[in-house]
């Protein structure tokens, strides 16, 4: 009985993309270094009841999306209310209807492999698979009937790729503090893989052989400063109304602004998307976690390799 509603999903989910065109109004994809503050954004972002976004309740079936969205739809209002929950542990949110990642489906769309010291070219190279990628997204959008938002760190070595093959795409990028965000990055590896230098998603065949035999002060600090390379150079070849630049400290001190200049963003490419919402079910202000969480001895080595890649003394 499971392979067969999993064989008719399937075909469910290929029947609309077939029926499907390109997205006609904007997706938007938060890119930062880990750690960052993207997820908090996406929280953000998506409490505003102006997005479609992939939630926890909808990762699981990531190769039938939108099959799995059609049906929760008729059912329930998954997007027509105000969520907002700041609950998250290093990227993943709690909450049921809170915003998810979606990782299978983007390591299926954004496979990161590397053959020697070049990056596997990905799925979306080809003009047919980019094709049939673009009309799932669409057909995302016409069951939810809103703009997209995504967030996965997958999309930073891919920005290029995406802005040709989605003319809709628009970036928010988000930086922090580098140094703070560095010691982020050391803490989290040690939580998840305890420890060691296992490198993060963000994987640039130009940066990766440089870093990966690095020992894990540095590269911390190498991971943030080689992702803002990656997403400051992809940018670059973009148009400059295709992306919004912000950061995680402004964000937490002034959030209703910030969300704000975020919606009149996007409302500039689609005025459907409402710039005034209210807001007052997100909190005035959040606490900045730029505080040192080190040993002493960890911050002086931690800040000699910041000094070495940022070329600056902090």
């Amino acid at each position: 009985m499971k392979d067969y509603f999993y064989k008719k999903y399937k075909e469910l989910e290929k029947e609309y993309y077939e029926a499907a065109s390109s997205p006609i109004r904007p997706i938007l994809f938060i890119v930062g270094a880990p750690r960052s503050g993207t997820t908090l954004l996406y929280q953000l972002i998506a409490s505003t009841g102006q997005f479609g976004y992939i939630n926890n309740l909808l990762a699981g079936s990531w190769e039938f999306p939108v099959v799995t969205v059609s049906l929760l739809l008729r059912n329930y209002p998954l997007y027509d209310f105000k969520l907002f929950t700041a609950d998250s542990e290093f990227g993943a949110t709690k909450h049921p209807l809170a915003p998810h990642e979606f990782g299978y489906f983007w390591r299926r769309w954004l496979p990161i492999r590397h053959s020697g010291e070049e990056l596997v070219e990905s799925i979306i190279e080809s003009k047919e698979n980019a094709g049939v990628f673009r009309r799932c997204l669409g057909a995302l959008e016409d069951v939810m009937q809103k703009p997209l938002v995504f967030k996965n760190l997958r999309v930073v070595s891919f920005i290029e790729r995406i802005s040709e093959i989605l003319p809709m795409a628009l970036f928010l990028w988000i930086s922090r503090d580098s140094l703070f965000n560095a010691q982020s990055i050391l803490i989290w590896k040690r939580v998840k893989w305890g420890g060691g230098t296992k490198w993060g998603p963000i994987r640039s065949p130009i940066y990766y052989s440089l870093i990966r035999e690095l020992d894990e002060y540095e590269q911390a600090v190498a991971e943030v400063y080689y992702a803002g390379r990656v997403i400051k150079s992809s940018l670059a070849k973009i148009h400059r109304s295709r992306y919004f630049s912000l950061n995680y400290e402004e964000l937490c001190l002034r959030p209703h602004e910030i969300v704000k200049k975020v919606l009149k963003f996007v409302h500039s490419k689609d005025t459907r998307v409402n710039p005034e919402v209210e807001l007052s079910h997100i909190p005035c202000a959040f606490r900045v976690s730029n505080e040192w969480r080190l040993k002493a001895e960890e911050i002086e080595e931690l800040q000699s390799c910041y000094s070495k890649y940022f070329n600056k003394v902090k």
